[in-house]
Parts: C-alpha cells; structure tokens; sequence
C-alpha cells in the first residue's frame, strides 16, 4: 500500500478512535465475550465528494475448517421498503429532495459483550515495520458495516425511531428510506425547506446527521445551508441510477467488458454485475442471457474455456455492447385514476416479456418497468410461454399498484396469443397461473 493511500487509511482509524466509534482493546475486556479478529481492507471510490476511501472489515472471512462470524449471525428480517417500490415512487414525484444518513451504520451502539468479536489489528507507527510491537488492537463500539445483520439492526433502529414521530415526514421516510438514502417529495420551494427542517430535527432526535441534501428545483439547492447541500457538478448516483438533477433526467450505468478468459463463471459475472432494477436494459441483457443458456446446455464446468465458435459469438455480442445509453426523462407524471396503464407482453421460442406503460390524459407515454425471462432448456410451447409473459405482466401491475397505494387504476393488457388470451377468459383449471391471471 502506498505511503498517501496508507496515511488516509491511518486518519480514517484515527478519526474513528477520537469519534468512539472505535476503541482500544486492554487487558480486562478479555474477560467479556468471545474473542475475534476481522480482517480489513480499503475500498476507495473516486466519484464520492463526502467518503472516497471507506475500510471494509471482512465478517465473511475464515481460516480453513472454521465458520466466519457472518456465519454463526442471525441475518435478521428483511425490513428494507422494496428497492424497485422507492424507485418507482422517485419517478412519480415531480419536486424531489434527496439526502443521506451520515456514516449511518457507525451510529448504533454495539453492545459491550459483543464488541469482542469486532477486534482488529492496525499499526502503531505506518512508517515502521510490522512486528509485534507496532500492533496495536482495537474493537468496535459501533455497528460495522460488513457485518451480516447490520443492514437489519440499522433498518429496525430507524423504523422504530421514525415510528415514535408520528408525523406525515416520518410516514414518508418509512416508505422512502433505503439503507442510507433518503427521497422525499414536495411540493415546492417552501415545502421543501420546511421538509428539511424536520428530517434535520426528526435525525438530530437520534443523534444522527443527514447531509447532501439535493433537489430537481434549483431554488431549494440555492437556499439550503452549505454545510447539508450536496456538492454535486452534473451527476448524482441515487440508488444505483445516475442522476443529472438539473435536467431532471436519469440513466442507468453499464458496466464495460474486458478482455478475461473466458469461461461460464467469467460471463456469467459480467451479466450478472449489470445493474437495472427497472427493466431499461431488458433488450439489451436478453441476448447475453441467452449465450450463457447456451453454455449450460452444453455442460461446460464453471472455469472450462468456451470453444472457438463460442468465442467468436461472445466477441460480436461484446462489440455491439453500448458505451452510453439514451437519457431518460426522471418524472413519469404521478400515478392517479387520471392515467392509464398499458401492458406490452410477448414471448418467442427463446424468451418471453412484459413492459408496462403510463399512458396519462395529455397522450404522453412513458415506460416504467420492465421484465423478461429466458425459456425453460427442457423446452415450453409458444402458447405456455405466451402466458407466462401475461403472468409477468399481470405481477408487475399489481407490484406498482401495490408500491403506489393505488386502485381502479383503467389497465390494458396487451397479447398476440389467441390461445393464451383464451385461456385467460375460459379461466381453464388444468392450466397452470390462469386463476391468478
């Protein structure tokens, strides 16, 4: 580790000490707990204006023929909204103010007898060698991100603290808190401020502090405090989605392909690492999707290298691949009754889709989620797959309807199949979903 990266490294460790985040280890704290070293190591991300360099302790790493403490941990519940649901409802909000919890996972109190199994090792001196007497041991007295339950003691921490609010804000961070990342609409400048205030108020409450407050109205980023406006020059990441808040649009990021040895595990990484909750990409993804159904259908192991022919597929698929994608308008117009929702579905012997539309009064059309899914290897007629696209699509309308608290919503369920149409209305027991549809 370099010398610069290595004395931000220390700062971090050092800063964590004086916050009490962190603390040193003597000898009577062996007397409580059990006892376990986590490994530790520096993820750095150079488009972050607040934490650049962060330090992951590793929970999951373990010596030969021993658990990992991730492993002898209670998960916990999921409690976290739907990560689709809060995008959906980003997109209905035509004035939007976004912000963050600051280094929240760090502000939940670790209890005393299970600091211990958050032990680590850092250097007394970084300018020394390391030997044993340039180790110092320090333990956690805060919840550290990479623990497997930490997601769920920071998601019932604040569901329990914004339930003891009451308040229409309160309510709305419930449905619109993520993890860290807050989204609240408004309805303009002066709710906004006022909205503000109160998360501000609602945080400090838990003594936490939220910052890099961002909106789509410019007049609210001017008037917010220096101190909590984001310091952003075009592009904000919420959620995963790049944001560009001055032209309220949003686009999703894909991830370039490099030139490895290719083999099942490889590709199916690459697909697999292309982030897009929405379903934007769905036509792209689907043709990589079904190169690796290819594969498996041949029974290549998971590191055996794909054939010449197989090779020279991957190599067109992997050139067509786009470097930026179009922009997509952020604000779709607020779900009502006044709109209407039109589902695309089809299927071919190869896959099968749905993509749902808001249609509004105005005849302006907007795509808001997507889904596809690759045909079965042992094979499926067109007609069965057909009907699965309508069931896909039946699920979406109930997913956004559901998300948006919303009913007697006018939807339109788009299909070419005569037979799974038939089917759907005839409500034909032997075949498998028509009930549901």
């Amino acid at each position: 580790m370099k010398l610069q990266l290595l004395s931000r490294y220390n700062q971090t460790i050092e800063e964590q000490l004086n916050s009490n985040i962190i603390e040193k280890v003597s000898s009577e704290m062996n007397e409580v707990g059990i006892i376990h070293y986590l490994p530790h190591h520096e993820v750095i991300t150079p488009n972050k204006t607040t934490t650049n360099l962060r330090i992951v302790y590793d929970a999951s790493a373990h010596c030969k023929g021993m658990k990992s403490l991730n492993d002898v941990l209670y998960r916990g519940p999921i409690t976290l909204p739907d990560l689709v649901g809060v995008l959906l409802r980003f997109r209905t909000m035509k004035n939007v103010i976004i912000a963050d919890v600051e280094k929240a996972f760090l502000q939940i109190e670790l209890h005393p007898t299970d600091r211990n199994c958050t032990r680590f090792l850092w250097l007394k001196d970084i300018r020394s060698p390391v030997n044993e007497e340039n180790v110092s041991c320090y333990r956690f007295q805060r919840v550290p991100f990479g623990i497997v339950s930490s997601p769920f003691l920071l998601s019932a921490t604040l569901n329990y603290h914004l339930e003891t609010c009451k308040s229409k804000i309160a309510l709305e961070l419930r449905k619109n808190l993520y993890v860290d990342n807050i989204i609240i609409p408004t309805k303009g400048t002066n709710e906004a401020l006022s909205n503000y205030k109160e998360i501000k108020i609602i945080f400090n409450e838990a003594s936490m502090n939220v910052r890099e407050f961002l909106s789509n109205d410019q007049e609210v980023n001017e008037k917010l405090p220096v101190q909590d406006r984001a310091v952003v020059s075009s592009i904000k990441k919420i959620l995963g989605l790049n944001w560009y808040h001055k032209q309220d649009i949003i686009q999703v990021t894909l991830k370039p392909w490099f030139g490895k040895k290719l083999t099942k595990r490889i590709i199916l990484q690459f697909v697999a690492s292309q982030y897009d909750p929405l379903g934007f990409i769905v036509p792209i993804l689907i043709r990589f999707k079904l190169f690796l159904q290819t594969l498996w259908k041949k029974n290549l192991s998971w590191d055996q290298t794909i054939s010449e022919e197989d090779e020279t597929t991957w190599k067109l698929l992997t050139n067509e691949w786009p470097k930026k994608l179009k922009d997509l308008p952020r604000f779709t117009k607020n779900c009502s009754k006044q709109v209407q929702f039109h589902v695309f579905t089809d299927a071919s012997t190869a896959a099968y889709s749905a993509a749902l539309y808001i249609r509004t009064q105005e005849r302006e059309v907007f795509l808001v989620f997507a889904k596809s899914r690759i045909a079965p290897i042992k094979g499926m007629s067109i007609p069965r797959l057909e009907l699965l696209a309508i069931l896909i699509g039946v699920r979406m309308v109930q997913f956004v309807l559901k998300q948006k608290e919303l009913e007697d919503v006018i939807t339109i369920l788009w299909s070419d199949s005569q037979c799974a149409l038939h089917w759907v209305h005839n409500n034909i027991s032997q075949v498998n979903k028509t009930q549901l549809i």
